[in-house]
């Protein structure tokens, strides 16, 4: 038995050697080859210093100073470790590398500070890490992280988090599975993600960022030109610098800005009635109108609201001013006339010229223009072309013939009608009672344009014809069968002059308001001469 206090060394199994103090070393053909180490297992090999290798075949490399492999683990079949504080644990399991660590069947970890966990895992490079069934970490810089199955990080300050995720490049970061960052400076968030190129940004499930500062922020989102930027769910930015916000808008111009699809609304609450109404918003200067196209594309009128404004004035004072010139001739001999007007309305001034000229004798030709100085959405000219045609006329031969010899209505006096309701006098015959009832002439026609006080005179005249004719109808009642034509023809004569009067009333009343307009209209203009007079003398 050993002595207590001394450093011995053991050897335990065919061929087996413990070189050094304190080393052991159990199975067959083991070594243990160093200072305080172990080799445990057929084959096993521990050649650093307080070293292990435990397993079949299972090695801790080692050099003559056994200055290498230093507390070095190898533990598992066909382990291999090489460098001073490294670790290989499982089937397989190769650490190479100072301060590495592979940890898992078929697990490598090769480098510097680098980790190697999980089966198939790979660890290469300068702080790299590979945690995860093949994932992948190769950074032969510094800093590469690869996290879950199948991951995959290369290059320079690197990250891949999920499953199936890559990131490669320098200062990349792919989360999710099936994420994919490549590029300088370049993130891919969600499943499936992807971002390729330089500071561009992929986040969301399929979302895509292609090109040079690209961004695509939503569910299948893509991007991809440089500058462009996606935001929402189906989003897609083509052409450079362009933005497309919102569900499925799309943009397919440099610098285009697209809000949402064809079934999108837009709301502005900023516009509500108690919002930024008005200009006190705005900077100074002339405002335009938003216009767009039959595929919603935005632009600007090439006018101001003040210009629809003015040409809405210029409009009615030209149509005022058109409407001043004659359309027809009026005397009998003449052939043309012409004239010259104004007109005015919402501050806007307009003249015209025009005639008009008799090309037959119901036939008529009128043209004329009209000019403002106002500067209108258009132009400041109105123009009108027409012609005009005439119907009816004088009674025909026979029916002239028939009126010439009936007395006149007016020329009956009171006691002949009041003879006719008697039964009396020398009208005996049904025709000659027709023919004393009836007028000698057709109503007049209605004097829409006639002089007010003529209007009246005549609505007189009706009024003492329609109180004769009651007077004749009252009395008629009274007569036998002989006069009953009579009574009746009076009746429908009555009932003439009743429409006649109404006709007139009306036409009266059109004409009273017509006359009260113009009358205001030439109180505002002769206010806004006098302002203008005002003006000219301040002047």
């Amino acid at each position: 038995m050993p002595q207590p206090g001394k450093l011995i060394s053991y050897a335990y199994g065919t061929n087996s050697n413990a070189y050094q103090i304190n080393a052991f070393a159990y199975g067959t053909n083991s070594e243990a080859l160093a200072i305080n180490s172990i080799a445990s297992g057929t084959e096993a090999q521990a050649g650093g210093i307080n070293s292990i290798a435990m397993g079949t075949n299972s090695l801790v490399h080692g050099t003559m100073s056994h200055n290498h492999s230093v507390n070095a683990m190898a533990i598992g079949t066909d382990t291999y470790v090489r460098g001073n504080n490294s670790l290989a644990f499982g089937t397989n399991a190769y650490a190479n590398g100072v301060n590495t660590s592979a940890h898992g069947p078929n697990a490598r970890a090769i480098g510097f500070n680098a980790v190697a966990q999980g089966t198939d895992a790979v660890a290469e490079g300068r702080n790299v890490i590979a945690i995860g069934t093949g994932a992948k970490a190769f950074g032969y810089n510094t800093n590469v992280v690869s996290i879950g199955t199948d991951g995959f990080a290369y290059g320079t300050n690197v990250v891949a988090l999920g499953a199936a995720s890559r990131a490669i490049g320098t200062n990349g970061l792919a989360i999710g599975t099936g994420a994919y960052a490549q590029g300088s400076n370049v993130i891919a968030i969600g499943p499936a993600a992807l971002a390729d190129g330089i500071e561009s940004a992929a986040i969301g499930s399929g979302a895509i960022a292609f090109g040079t500062q690209a961004f695509a922020v939503g569910a299948f989102s893509s991007s991809y030109s440089d500058y462009g930027s996606a935001f929402g769910p189906g989003a897609t930015a083509r052409a450079f610098g362009s933005t497309a916000i919102g569900m499925n808008a799309v943009t397919t111009r440099p610098f285009e800005v697209s809000l949402g699809s064809a079934a999108s609304p837009y709301s502005l609450p900023g516009l509500h009635p108690r919002g930024f109404i008005g200009s006190g918003y705005q900077k100074p200067g002339e405002k335009r109108f938003v216009t767009t196209d039959q595929t919603g594309t935005l632009g600007t009128t090439s006018y101001s609201p003040d210009d629809v404004v003015d040409s809405i004035g210029a409009v009615g004072a030209l149509s005022a001013a058109m409407g001043s010139i004659p359309i027809t001739t009026l005397l009998p001999d003449e052939s043309v006339r012409c004239g010259v007007g104004t007109g005015t309305y919402g501050g806007q001034y307009a003249g015209s010229i025009g005639c008009a000229a008799k090309v037959a004798k119901r036939f008529f030709f009128n043209g004329g223009v009209a000019m403002t100085a106002t500067d209108t959405v258009n132009s400041g000219a109105m123009g009108r072309l027409g012609f005009s045609f005439g119907f009816g006329g004088a009674p025909s031969k026979a029916k002239q013939a028939e009126l010439a010899v009936i007395p006149g209505m007016n020329n009956i006096g009171g006691n002949s009608l009041f003879e006719l309701g008697n039964s009396q006098g020398s009208v005996t015959k049904r025709g000659q009672e027709s023919v004393l009832m009836a007028k000698s002439s057709e109503p007049s026609p209605i004097p829409t344009t006639s002089n007010e006080q003529l209007l009246k005179q005549r609505l007189s005249q009706l009024e003492a014809e329609i109180e004769l004719l009651r007077q004749t109808a009252e009395a008629a009642k009274s007569s036998a069968d002989e006069i009953d034509s009579a009574e009746a023809t009076a009746l429908k004569r009555l009932e003439s002059i009743t429409k006649e009067k109404e006709q007139l009333e009306l036409a009266l009343s059109a004409n009273t308001k017509k006359i009260q307009q113009q009358e205001l209209q030439i109180l505002k203009l002769n206010e806004r001469l006098d302002a203008l007079m005002r003006k000219l003398d301040e002047k």
